[in-house]
């Protein structure tokens, strides 16, 4: 008998009421079955996320709350405690390598292990920012100095070593890295700069295989997996290139535009964006003006240089964009203090110029936050600049007003300082308004207010640690250092984010 044949006589047996009872109980099992199996999925999902945000993340504010932190400021650069770790660091390995290795193979090895050092400080993508909270600009500030280190160290191999072609095209590739690094000659001509890199790790990688260092190759290894990521990223958000919307906002400012969709990102972080109509070679950084809830992700750009003057004739006027063809590679820029937890309730955001792109990007954030139930308590935002138009016709105004009216939760209060006298109408006009929570002021900031202001404010509510985040000019982000260094007492701490895109 067939097995379909014994099926039909199985079924025929069957009292009808019966099968369909025992049909029903079928389904319902496959169905609890199926739902089980979701189930599990979903605790497995939840359980991971509970991990990654409990622990991990705990993990990193530790490392960073560690590494982050200020010990003192010297000349323009604030020393963090991470800083002199790593700095000791490379020296007790050069001194202990000096010490256990003769001279020709200790002087290889060294400026082996140097120059892979300098090629995974100047990826975009690594977890050396990712775990430390290590800023982009900060981690090529120890790209470019790693770099005249591994020079130095070529030279007294050159001096130990016999000479070998192979080297000698590797001192060189190194020297021409050095010198184009140097800020009058990078900043005169950035896009061969950029050119020629690309075209002296390629020249690097040869020599490294040529002369057989291992810890080049691997380095180099290590760039091209950050490259592929930063394709993967460009491929994934492919399908913006068709809609970027780009329209004059003011004399000299420009607004980009594309609907955010499936790009995830965090408040006061930034994005390389290539317009191929102006270069197909220039991808440059500029933080979003979006908060990470928004349906748009939005930029404003200030022309200071040949391709943002470009990009600003192209642009169409104000309400009537025109529509160009561009890609975009983010977001980047970790934070080096923990922004998006309950650890810091007060705030002090800074920003001086467009530098008010990635600020206000947070404060909406954190906006948004509150009303998801985190406790803020307190956010002074401070603006600093001359061109009035970059608070016009950016809407802050409207921005800040609809945040206070959306929730009341938050101390908001805003200070707009401009340092131009040509704002005067503007800024009179805007004082007659006598506006509660937002304040216009023809002068520059007595930073020593806000932050006493701040410090009394931290003390009486009994926390004691203040988030400050700035963004601006280099000089702006020193004297905001130097002042949150010196309020940092009686037990109450001003821990620093800085942002300034002077690479």
């Amino acid at each position: 008998m067939s097995e379909n044949s014994q099926f039909i006589e199985l079924k025929s047996s069957l009292n009808p009421k019966d099968y369909e009872k025992q049909d029903s109980s079928l389904k319902n099992s496959n169905n609890l079955n199926r739902n089980e199996a979701n189930t599990y999925i979903e605790d497995l999902k939840l359980s991971f996320e509970y991990w990654h945000k409990k622990y991990l993340i705990k993990f990193i504010e530790i490392w960073q709350s560690i590494f982050n932190r200020r010990v003192f400021n010297f000349c323009k650069f604030t020393i963090q405690l991470g800083d002199i770790l790593f700095f000791l660091s490379i020296v007790g390995y050069l001194v202990l390598s000096l010490l256990l290795c003769r001279k020709e193979k200790n002087s290889g090895e060294q400026t082996q292990f140097m120059l892979g050092v300098t090629i995974i400080f100047g990826c975009r993508n690594g977890l050396i920012s990712y775990i430390f909270g290590l800023s982009f600009e900060r981690a090529i500030f120890w790209h470019k100095f790693m770099a005249w280190v591994t020079l130095g160290l070529s030279a007294n191999h050159w001096y130990h070593a016999r000479g070998i072609v192979s080297g000698y095209m590797i001192g060189g590739v190194l020297s021409t890295f050095v010198i184009f690094s140097i800020e009058p000659i990078r900043r005169r001509f950035w896009e061969f700069f950029m050119k020629l890199h690309w075209l002296l790790i390629c020249c690097m990688f040869v020599s490294c295989i040529i002369h057989e260092v291992g810890a080049g190759i691997l380095a180099i290894g290590y760039f091209a997996l950050d490259v592929i990521c930063r394709i993967y990223t460009v491929k994934k958000y492919s399908n913006l290139s068709a809609s970027i919307e780009i329209e004059r906002a003011g004399d000299n400012v420009i607004k980009i535009s594309m609907y955010r969709q499936n790009i995830s990102f965090k408040g006061g972080q930034y994005f390389f964006i290539m317009i191929p109509k102006l270069s197909y070679f220039q991808w440059h950084p500029f933080s979003a003006f979006s908060a990470p809830h928004e349906e748009q992700l939005v930029f404003y750009v200030k022309q200071s240089g040949d391709w943002t003057q470009a990009l600003f004739q192209l642009a169409g006027k104000q309400g009537k964009p025109a529509t160009v063809r561009g890609y975009i590679d983010g977001p980047y820029g970790s934070h080096s203090i923990s922004l998006e937890r309950n650890k810091y309730q007060h705030f002090l955001c800074i920003s001086g110029g467009i530098g008010i792109t990635p600020i206000f990007s947070l404060i909406k954030s954190l906006n948004f936050q509150v009303r998801e139930g985190r406790l803020v308590q307190n956010i002074h935002f401070i603006w600093v600049g001359r061109d009035e138009s970059v608070i016009e016709k950016t809407l802050v105004e409207k921005q800040l007003k609809q945040l206070e009216i959306e929730d009341n939760k938050i101390g908001l209060r805003s200070f707009l300082h401009f340092t131009n006298n040509k704002a005067q109408s503007f800024v009179t006009q805007k004082q007659k308004q006598n506006q509660k929570n937002i304040q216009y002021s023809l002068s520059r900031p007595d930073f020593s207010v806000y932050f006493e202001n701040m410090h009394k404010i931290a003390k009486m509510s009994q926390i004691n640690l203040v988030g400050v985040v700035v963004c601006g000019p280099q000089q702006l982000i020193q004297t905001v250092e130097n002042y949150a260094s010196q309020y940092s007492k009686d037990g109450i701490r001003f821990d620093t984010h800085q942002e300034v895109f002077e690479l």
